[in-house]
């Protein structure tokens, strides 16, 4: 399982990072994002499909899953408070005029493609690829007795997950409080990936409604 989330992990920033580079002049940004999330998706589950239903029954038996969704959507409401203060203060030192490009970019992205891409990108591809490289990848074999290790893989995790979805220093606030949470939930749940990922849907999936029937 080591050896398959190496794998991943390199696939997935080759396939994000280096890929788009090459590609770009030959397929448009919309359809390479699309190939590119699929191709990962489809990665993802051939090698942890067995490991994500083992522990799916790990976390059924831990929460109830209805009340662990509804939490989701407090700790929704709490980043977003989280986000405005950030903000406010952030005001006060910084321009932040141009936070928020990269959902920008994303919903210019989601007018382009049709809904079911929409979704299928940010609400089944992010939770479940995401979760997989920047939480069980990098935190999931770790000696959780080696604290020092412990504590440099999480903060690493925190700021490369965090600066990915960054293209303004002003937009650490709007992503960190976001990252913070799907950290602490992984951990939380004693490092089951179904619990950040289940979280990171809830978020994504309102991000996906609020922009197709609301911007």
């Amino acid at each position: 399982m080591k050896q398959r989330s190496r794998i991943l992990f390199i696939s997935y920033f080759v396939v994000m990072l280096a890929l788009p580079i090459v590609l770009a002049s030959f397929i448009s940004i919309e359809w390479l994002s699309i190939g590119s999330s699929l191709f990962l998706l489809v990665l993802a589950l051939l090698l942890f499909g067995n490991y994500l239903r083992s522990e799916f029954q790990r976390f059924s038996q831990q929460v109830h899953l209805g009340k662990f969704l509804l939490s989701c959507i407090g700790y929704f409401l709490l980043i977003a408070v989280v986000r405005v203060i950030a903000l406010q203060i952030l005001d006060l030192f910084i321009d932040t005029s141009q936070i928020g490009q990269n959902q920008e970019m994303l919903n210019e992205l989601s007018q382009n493609i049709p809904i079911i891409a929409s979704f299928l990108l940010m609400s089944i591809y992010a939770p479940l690829v995401e979760e997989l490289v920047f939480r069980q990848a990098m935190l999931g074999y770790v000696d959780k007795n080696n604290r020092p290790k412990v504590i440099f893989l999480t903060i690493l995790s925190v700021t490369i997950f965090t600066l990915l979805h960054t293209l303004h220093v002003a937009d650490i606030a709007l992503y960190l409080p976001l990252t913070l949470v799907l950290t602490w939930l992984y951990w939380k749940y004693d490092r089951n990936v179904i619990a950040s990922m289940l979280f990171h849907f809830v978020n994504n999936t309102i991000a996906v409604i609020t922009m197709l029937f609301f911007l």
